[in-house]
């Protein structure tokens, strides 16, 4: 998300930036200086001299396009103006301070994209009413979890850099500006559909992908689900109306080379909130892009768990996937962890069979787990650095079955091993936060089980342990629960 810096703006940047429209951008006296605010202007100011600026000069403000932005929109362009009437307040001669409109910045890169250069100098003659001095450029990104905004002033003449700030954190203000999933989506498509209404008749909608991975989560599964039921809603409203016309099709799948083309990308930015970018393209033209700000709040907790910035980046461990065991299957399951010592269970040091009992009698690990109806277990593990273990059924044990209502303690009530003598599951290490879960299926627990031994080894990737959540979910198990343990030294 972090802009490399520039110490000159090309000319392709100028261009851009002066074709903005300018209107007058006037700060409210009665406005609420934020933190950011202060700090923001407080770098400015303390690296341009108003003598920089001769009298009468202007200050046009350019806020990132919206599909770049980490921020809503309304908020960057209100920050900007009141950090740019915060910077000059004590000068002699005020500057004006004009607004650029992003969007006609979007509007211009897309001409450019689908006619060309001259194409795109052209629109910007024409749609120029005034120009600027000096251009204020705002960046915003993602860092430490949390969107933060950079400003770069720049001197239009010559693409000298006068000043720019740090990356400030800046506050999304909870999630009062962030719509729900579902009705972000609905009104975002009704908007696509009035801007490109031949899109309605046929539309293929594609994956909704992490920004950073480039993976399709859980939650970009849910939310294309979400988009292709409003899309056909929105589109069967409009044709309902027209005599004889055919119902719209939603096709679900890859780009295809010719025909309208619908696919999202998602961008964390908080566990509360993130942002979705749908671009709406016709073969190789991008015919028109939304940006919606939503809400995770009322996202089922297996979706939610995922929007954890760290686990973006495969450094949280287990907590995305401990959403999702907890949140899966119509039937009940209680899993619990018996032995351990107090709150954890010690690393047993010994790989003598024969010593386990009297070596690391409180490493051991019992699971118990009821369920409310019958069916077959599979039992897992995963540690917090992300290495997959499953732990039953194995080499030596099929999966159990289960009986609604009974308690089934394991290993205890596992067959021996093939010599006669009794299996025990001691805690090996690593050191760890371990996720130990177990899953309950109507039918055979085998294909799960056979896809999850593939993944032992290695910590997973973050790609490969949203692909184990997708699988897990695939399955479609009755009933799932899991428990945090402690191993250590």
């Amino acid at each position: 998300m972090k802009h490399p810096a520039r110490e000159t703006l090309n000319l392709t940047l100028r261009l851009a930036l002066v074709s903005l429209t300018l209107m007058f951008a006037a700060m409210s006296p009665a406005a609420a200086q934020t933190p950011e605010e202060t700090a923001l202007s407080s770098q400015l100011a303390a690296l341009v001299r108003f003598s920089d600026m001769p009298t009468g000069s202007r200050i046009a403000l350019a806020p990132p396009p919206p599909m770049d932005s980490a921020l809503p929109m309304a908020q960057v362009e209100a920050i900007m103006s009141r950090v740019a009437q915060l910077m000059v307040a004590d000068w002699p001669a005020k500057p004006r301070i004009l607004a650029g409109s992003a969007d006609l910045r979007s509007t211009l890169a897309l001409v450019r994209g689908r006619q060309g250069q001259e194409a795109w100098t052209q629109a910007i003659s024409t749609t120029l009413r005034q120009e600027a001095e000096f251009v204020l450029v705002g960046e915003t990104g993602i860092g430490a979890g949390s969107a933060t905004l950079r400003l770069t002033l720049v001197a239009l003449s010559d693409g000298r850099v006068l000043a720019k700030t740090s990356d400030v954190p800046v506050s999304t203000q909870g999630t009062a500006m962030a719509a729900t999933p579902r009705g972000g989506i609905t009104q975002a498509v009704a908007q696509l559909q009035q801007s490109v209404p031949q899109a309605r008749d046929q539309i293929t909608i594609g994956a909704f992908v992490n920004e950073r991975s480039g993976f399709e989560t859980p939650l970009g599964q849910a939310l294309s689900d979400i988009t292709i039921e409003a899309w056909f809603s929105s589109a069967q409203s409009i044709t309902a109306m027209i005599q004889d016309a055919r119902a719209p099709r939603v096709l679900r799948g890859a780009a295809p080379p010719q025909g309208f083309y619908l696919s999202g990308t998602i961008r964390l930015i908080d566990a509360d909130r993130f942002q979705l970018v749908l671009r709406l393209s016709d073969g190789p033209d991008l015919l028109a892009t939304r940006t919606l700000d939503l809400s995770a709040l009322q996202l089922a907790p297996h979706l939610r768990a995922g929007l954890d910035p760290r686990f973006e980046q495969g450094q949280s461990g287990f907590e995305p996937l401990l959403g999702l065991i907890q949140g899966i299957g119509p039937a009940r399951m209680e899993l619990q962890t018996l032995g351990g010592r107090e709150d954890h269970y010690p690393i047993c040091k010994t790989s003598d069979f024969n010593r386990l009992l009297t070596a690391c009698p409180d490493s051991l690990i019992q699971l118990s787990v009821t369920t409310d109806r019958p069916g077959q277990v599979m039992c897992f593990s995963i540690d917090d650095a992300g290495s997959l273990s499953v732990i039953v059924p194995n080499a030596y044990t099929a999966a159990p079955w289960v009986l609604g209502g009974q308690n089934l303690l394991m290993p205890d009530d596992l067959p021996p091993l093939p010599d006669g003598t009794r299996m025990y599951w001691p805690a090996m290490g690593p050191a760890s936060q371990t996720l130990v879960a177990c899953l309950l299926f109507e039918g055979s627990a085998v294909p799960l089980a056979d896809a999850m031994t593939a993944l032992e080894g290695p910590p997973l990737s973050a790609a490969l342990a949203y692909q184990l959540m997708g699988t897990i979910r695939d399955s479609a198990p009755l009933a799932s629960s899991g428990q945090v343990v402690k191993v250590q030294d």
